[in-house]
């Protein structure tokens, strides 16, 4: 069992210049299966929008496991050698048990999170608060030790959403892929919260805005609704809602599309996020734990959007909740034709995980979002925050979280790129792929979508769809 470990260029861009543009080409490696007894190692040169040229290497010529140093000529796309284009590279290849974080686990090794191809660093000293779904309700108590003589108290997601978004004193940014003004977040009659049940997220942001919080609202652009023919889109996304129910406020909403050169529709906007200034005493005292008090920055992000059909606990109920608060109002059903609130369902249950940071990582959440909204936005929107991080010393304890946040995010959408890619990052595979290696005993993975890569396949390797997380997944189990 081998790992492609290193593969360095003498120079890492190409560059074309004809007339007045410039086209940058990076080197990308794709690892090609093409018998049961041998395998290709293809190494590509490509611009954003087309491949110069190829090499390939039969990896039994690299089982010596030493570094080679190549310098070929490359192969066009028809087959033929490019004498215009030669590509010099230093390939080597490891075993993957011999590889240093292999099955190392994430605390061994004084392990610092990823460091090439990522924005944002590991932070250490922040707090994360773990949700499953939007609510629960009282009998879900799952008994998780916390190393003390306390065990884990779940928390209800909307709820504190909606104390975070009421308690908020300068700024409230939210991202989505869909939002929908009209979303309740509190609807269970036994919250503790006053005044809260019923109100619509459009109104409590409305409301915040007019006390003179800033509060930004950036949502994908779905192409294929429609303002002026009252379209709802495909996707129903609520873009086109929002940015009417906003207007003549001072909350600023802003539709973002998700920019392609040849498929303008096909590509979307998948971060939710919301980041907020708040008194954590406020927030985290409700469950009884300690908190210093200071107002800072948090952040959700996750996969729950602020729209309908969202909103669900950990009983999934297809039916019996049709005629309560939680989805009298919210019949949201997309798998079923025909199936209405007045033909008594069934719903369309919803699961997902979200979660809540504070400390540097929340401002790295931030940072993403004030960089979204200043590549495709107006920047002068923004306010300036300047809020530090809680005070370590009194906040001892309950800061032990090491956090590093990730993104999968091109350079049309955002400012600002790690030095190693000119035109995109991909760190949340880069950190699925670290973690797989690294695991020890088990590997547990929770997603909504799940791609795997067809370069390893026996057919349809042209296909350009190369992530690594399906062979990572068989490695390990086969080591």
């Amino acid at each position: 069992m081998y790992r492609i470990e290193s593969c360095a260029c003498k120079n890492q861009d190409w560059k074309h210049k004809s007339g007045r543009n410039e086209t940058r080409a990076q080197p990308s490696l794709e690892p090609e299966l093409q018998s049961s007894t041998d395998t290709m190692i293809k190494l590509s040169l490509k611009t954003a929008f087309s491949t110069l040229g190829k090499v390939q290497i039969q990896a039994s010529h690299l089982l010596i496991e030493k570094d080679q140093v190549f310098n070929q000529f490359l192969l066009t796309n028809k087959g033929r050698l490019s004498t215009k284009l030669k590509l010099a590279f230093n390939l080597s290849f490891r075993r993957a048990n011999c590889e240093l974080d292999w099955g190392r686990g994430l605390t061994r090794r004084g392990f610092a999170g990823l460091t090439n191809g990522v924005t944002f660093p590991q932070r250490s000293n922040c707090r994360v608060i773990l949700y499953q779904d939007a609510h629960h309700g009282p009998k879900f108590e799952p008994i998780i030790g916390l190393g003390t003589d306390k065990c884990y108290k779940p928390r209800k997601l909307w709820e504190d959403v909606f104390r975070a978004i009421n308690g908020a004193k300068i700024f409230i940014y939210i991202a989505g892929w869909s939002f929908n003004p009209k979303t309740v977040l509190v609807r269970d009659p036994q919250t503790d919260i006053p005044n809260a049940q019923g109100i619509e997220i459009g109104e409590l942001l409305k409301r915040k805005a007019d006390e003179g919080v800033a509060v930004r609202v950036m949502i994908w652009d779905d192409e294929t609704s429609s303002h002026w023919i009252k379209n709802q889109g495909v996707m129903r996304t609520h873009d086109e809602q929002a940015l009417d129910y906003f207007k003549q406020t001072k909350v600023v909403c802003r539709l973002c599309p998700r920019l392609h050169h040849s498929f303008p529709t096909l590509f979307a906007h998948h971060q939710k996020t919301i980041s907020m200034d708040c008194n954590t005493a406020e927030l985290y005292n409700i469950a009884g734990e300690d908190s210093c008090g200071d107002r800072e920055i948090i952040s959700f992000l996750g996969g729950l959007d602020l729209c309908d059909g969202r909103y669900d606990t950990e009983e999934h109920s297809l039916f019996q909740t049709l005629n309560s608060e939680s989805h009298a109002h919210d019949f949201y059903q997309i798998n079923f034709a025909g199936a209405t609130l007045r033909r008594g369902g069934p719903r369309e249950p919803w699961h997902d995980a979200h979660a809540c940071v504070s400390g540097e990582a929340a401002r790295d959440v931030l940072d993403n979002f004030e960089q979204r909204w200043m590549k495709q936005c107006n920047s002068s929107h923004l306010v300036p925050i300047k809020i530090g991080t809680c005070n370590k010393d009194r906040c001892h304890g309950i800061r032990n979280w090491n956090v590093q946040v990730f993104r999968s995010i091109d350079h049309v959408s955002v400012q600002a790129l790690p030095d190693r890619s000119h035109t995109a990052e991909q760190s949340i595979h880069d950190a699925y792929v670290a973690a797989i290696r690294r695991a020890e005993r088990f590997i547990y993975i929770e997603n909504q979508y799940f791609i795997g890569g067809c370069h390893l396949w026996e057919q349809d390797q042209h296909s350009t769809c190369t992530n690594l997380i399906p062979v990572e997944i068989a490695l390990k189990i086969a080591s």
